[in-house]
């Protein structure tokens, strides 16, 4: 009966085959270069050399995460320990930030203050400190009106009902500050109540304004107390965090058309 040639362990967890035998000295058992495990499970790609196994590259433990530390286990491979490092939370309104439970925690808020009485300290969480300035601090605004120049005129259609002129003329300033704007006409130079409009309501952004019919009707009526001529008086005032600003009234003559 023929011996039989067993296998023989090559590595720590294969067995190495004879590649023959030998009528004179029996079983032949040649070294290759077969895929291993070397039992480390902190290595790579493991190839036998020399009758054993060989551990290959170190693998790579990163799991992106900074508030881990990366580290591997020969036994049980990539370890991530939690840490209490500093990171960035990706917020720019806090510092000192640092790590805990494996993610990032924002510190405590910036200080945005520039000691600076005329701007307005904010922060935004992507940009970081924001200091606007403030209209009007630190020196007056200054509101000048400019159209319709003051003294001209202006003609409003005849009293009766189905007239055919109903336009409204624009009233426009200028600004060395940016404010929310309203117009205030009146029928006498002191704009004393209770001969008094006050518009837009809500105030406006830009430095035109124009009335509707409805409105612009009762302030030349008001001026021309319901008929013949008459002066309406107006001005701008800008209202801002810095305070109140008026300009200089000007004034616009109204004149009524013939009646049709």
């Amino acid at each position: 009966m023929p011996w039989r040639c067993r296998g023989r362990r090559a590595t720590t967890t294969a067995r190495a085959r004879p590649t023959s035998c030998n009528p004179a000295s029996g079983c032949v058992y040649t070294n290759n270069t077969a895929a291993c495990d070397d039992g480390n499970a902190c290595t790579s790609g493991d190839t036998c050399g020399g009758g054993s196994c060989h551990g290959g590259a170190a693998v790579t433990c990163n799991d992106d995460n900074a508030c881990t530390t990366d580290s591997c286990n020969p036994a049980t491979g990539c370890v991530y320990t939690n840490n209490t490092a500093t990171c960035d939370d990706g917020n720019a309104c806090t510092s000192g930030d640092t790590c805990g439970g494996g993610s990032c925690h924002g510190g405590a808020s910036v200080t945005c203050d520039d000691n600076n009485a005329c701007t307005a300290d904010t922060c935004n969480p992507e940009s970081g400190c924001r200091h606007e300035a403030i209209p009007g601090c630190g020196g007056e605004c200054t509101i000048v009106p400019l159209t319709p120049a003051d003294g001209s005129s202006f003609q409003v259609g005849g009293s009766s009902r189905g007239g055919s002129d109903r336009s409204s003329p624009t009233f426009t300033w200028s600004s060395t500050c940016a404010l929310r704007y309203q117009v205030e006409f009146s029928n006498s130079p002191g704009f004393q109540r209770p001969a008094l409009f006050v518009l837009p309501a809500q105030g406006i952004v830009g430095t035109s304004f124009t009335p509707n019919f409805g409105n612009w009707t009762a302030i030349t009526n008001m001026a021309k107390n319901r008929g013949g001529t008459g002066t309406v008086y107006w001005r701008v005032v800008g209202h801002g965090s810095g305070g109140h600003y008026r300009s200089m009234a000007s004034s616009l003559q109204i004149e009524s058309s013939s009646r049709r």
